[in-house]
């Protein structure tokens, strides 16, 4: 079971690794990273909760971690530390200085609402089914006016090994009109 997995995600790394030169530039592709040099617009200004190190978001809007649709594209920026009261970051330009992806094999999230709670039962991969993978494209952030932010990270929840990351243009619409993505041209 764990050979098969093993095998399914080191053919996809394999696949991405030859064929990312090929997606360089193409902004739906899936294999195209945000290339270092990028920028992250912070177009308004974000309030992270007290207690809280960053905020979620999907759709183009803010949403608290009870609220959020996890199967669903959605990104979370995050901060250095957690502090006892909420702040907030203003409007500014980010500079992406590293971006990764990773894929990770992962029981369905457990939801919880109020008092009810449920568990959404993904398909049995030992019989057949596959197994769920969260995909996920890390993009660590650097300010010199605010040193604290630390990354946005944006994922999904798909089938291993047939789906895939988020591509920037998916990245984009997740984010509204909170952030502005910036990805150079091509060289």
């Amino acid at each position: 079971m764990r050979l098969s997995f093993t095998l399914c995600t080191l053919a996809l790394f394999v696949s991405a690794c030859q064929s990312a030169s090929q997606y360089r530039g193409d902004e739906h592709s899936s294999y195209y990273l945000p290339p270092t040099g990028s920028t992250l617009v912070l177009n308004q200004e974000l309030t992270i909760p007290a207690e809280a190190v960053g905020v979620y978001i999907q759709d183009g809007r803010v949403q608290p971690a009870s609220q959020l649709r996890r199967y669903y594209p959605h990104c979370k920026f995050d901060m250095n530390t957690r502090r006892t009261g909420e702040r907030k970051v203003v409007p500014n330009s980010f500079s992406i200085v590293r971006a990764l992806q990773d894929v990770a094999e992962r029981d369905a999230p457990t939801m919880g609402y109020a008092k009810h709670s449920f568990f959404i039962k993904v398909a049995d991969y030992e019989q057949g089914g596959s197994p769920l993978g969260e995909f996920t494209t890390h993009m660590y952030l650097q300010s010199k006016t605010q040193p604290d932010v630390y990354q946005l990270t944006c994922l999904q929840w798909g089938d291993l090994p047939d789906d895939s990351y988020l591509s920037i243009a998916d990245i984009r619409r997740t984010l509204g009109s909170i952030f502005t993505l910036e990805v150079p041209p091509p060289k």
